[in-house]
């Protein structure tokens, strides 16, 4: 076994670990509202190692969005029916 092979053995049960700790995070703050998220993850082999990829904004959830951009509106209403929000009357 060569080194890239030892080294991308090392890899994927660290990137196993930080998925998990990822959906534990998810879950422990409360953003989990159709677990589609979670489910998109998962560590890919690769020819130049491994990585860790899932839907396009679940980074968003671990270390927020930059400012500038308006986030997705249609992201925002799917998550409105996924996760049951209850409106308060304003005063």
């Amino acid at each position: 076994m060569n080194s890239f092979e030892i080294l991308k053995n090392a890899v994927i049960p660290e990137l196993e670990v930080l998925k998990d700790k990822i959906a534990a995070n998810i879950h422990s703050e409360g953003k989990n509202a159709s677990g589609k998220t979670i489910e998109s993850m998962q560590v890919l082999e690769t020819d130049k190692g491994a990585k860790l990829i899932g839907r396009s904004f679940f980074g968003v959830l671990e270390t927020g969005r930059k400012p500038g951009k308006r986030p997705p509106y249609e992201n925002i209403y799917q998550w409105t029916l996924d996760k049951p929000v209850k409106a308060k009357p304003i005063p």
